[in-house]
């Protein structure tokens, strides 16, 4: 199987897992250390998807926040090159 295949989760176990990582980035800001930030923005819209869909507003509200703070800093960090 290739990694561009999916694996099917069941529900609570894809829900708990979002769970835990919107815990961690919203309560202390880390991430694995070799993601880069494309691989952080893919996680933020995988992230904010998931909770338009369950209709949990103020946590896609969160996550915007964190992806334009996230996305601003790549862009100050790309003009100091």
């Amino acid at each position: 199987m290739s990694h561009e295949e999916k694996i099917p989760l069941s529900s609570s176990y894809t829900d708990a897992t979002i769970e835990e990582v919107y815990d961690l980035i919203t309560n202390t800001d880390l991430w694995p250390m070799n993601w880069d930030n494309a691989k952080k923005m893919e996680m933020f819209d995988l992230m904010i998807d998931h909770y338009q869909g369950t209709e949990q507003y103020e946590k896609c509200a969160e996550l915007h926040k964190l992806k334009s703070k996230c996305l601003k800093i790549q862009t100050d960090s790309d003009l100091q090159l």
